[in-house]
């Protein structure tokens, strides 16, 4: 079980939620079948979809990106499924997943365009910062010529 999934399920939203400790869960292990011959089994402990659901949500929440993508796919799959139903559109398994595909992707694409738009505002905010320590300088200069005249005038 990775970092976060122990940490998940010792915090105490994990621990209020209905059900059992999953967290010493070693009797409902499930071995993996491997697609390869390497040494070692995998095994993995099955959670209820509601917990799991929770834990990708917290994930998300986290600012976890790839946790977010599933957590909007999954989202919009079942919302567009529950639409359906109310309003009898029927559609093949093949078109949610199209359905589904096309919002990743411009999902994708919003992210790639606001990436570009926050590295411009980083430069903007670079010029700022910049600007305002010349204005600084140019300030602390003017102080000091006038101290320099000040001095001037005193031994004149």
């Amino acid at each position: 079980m990775n970092a976060n999934a122990r940490e998940f399920l010792q915090s105490k939203r994990a621990k209020s939620l209905p059900g059992k400790d999953y967290t010493s869960a070693k009797n409902d292990e499930l071995e993996v079948e491997k697609s390869h011959a390497g040494r070692g089994a995998t095994r993995i402990v099955p959670w209820p979809l509601g917990i799991t659901a929770i834990y990708w949500y917290f994930q998300a929440k986290r600012g976890n990106k790839d946790a977010e993508t599933l957590v909007i796919s999954c989202l919009y799959d079942s919302l567009l499924r529950r639409a359906d139903e109310v309003f009898d559109v029927t559609r093949t398994q093949d078109e949610y997943h199209a359905a589904n595909v096309e919002l990743m992707q411009a999902l994708g694409r919003v992210a790639r365009e606001r990436d570009i738009l926050l590295e411009n505002y980083d430069i903007d905010d670079d010029a700022r910062q910049l600007a305002d320590a010349a204005w600084s300088e140019v300030t602390r200069l003017e102080t000091e010529n006038e101290r320099l005249r000040e001095q001037l005038r005193y031994y004149q």
